[in-house]
C-alpha cells in the first residue's frame, strides 16, 4: 500500500522480463522477497489510476501504478485502491529457484 504522502505502487513488469535476472533485481534490493502478485497493466490502471513505467538505475523493468491525487492525503483511500488492486490479482509468481 502506498504511504501517506505518496501515491505510487511501486512494481516490476514481470511480463517482459527474464525471470531469473528480475529475481535477482528484486534480491539485490536488500528487502525480504517472495515473489510477486500478477495483475495486468489494464486491471492496475482502472479507478481513476494509471500505470507509468519508470526505469531505475539497477532495474529496467521497474513502473509504477499512480493513484489518483487524493489519495496522498487521505489513507482510506489509499486502502480502497489496496484492496481492490489484492482482488484482481491473478496470480502468484514464484521467484526463480536457481537465483
Amino acid at each position: 500500500m502506498a504511504r501517506e504522502g505518496e501515491h505510487t505502487l511501486s512494481f516490476d513488469r514481470i511480463s517482459i522480463a527474464p525471470l531469473a535476472q528480475i529475481t535477482a533485481i528484486a534480491r539485490s534490493q536488500g528487502n525480504p522477497f517472495q515473489g510477486w502478485a500478477v495483475i495486468t497493466a489494464d486491471d492496475a490502471g482502472k479507478n481513476g489510476r494509471t500505470v507509468v513505467s519508470s526505469p531505475l538505475p539497477d532495474n529496467r523493468y521497474h513502473s509504477d501504478i499512480v493513484l489518483p491525487a487524493e489519495a496522498t492525503t487521505d489513507s482510506e483511500v489509499r486502502k480502497q485502491h489496496a484492496t481492490e488492486l489484492k482482488a484482481i490479482t491473478h496470480r502468484w509468481q514464484e521467484p526463480h529457484p536457481g537465483s
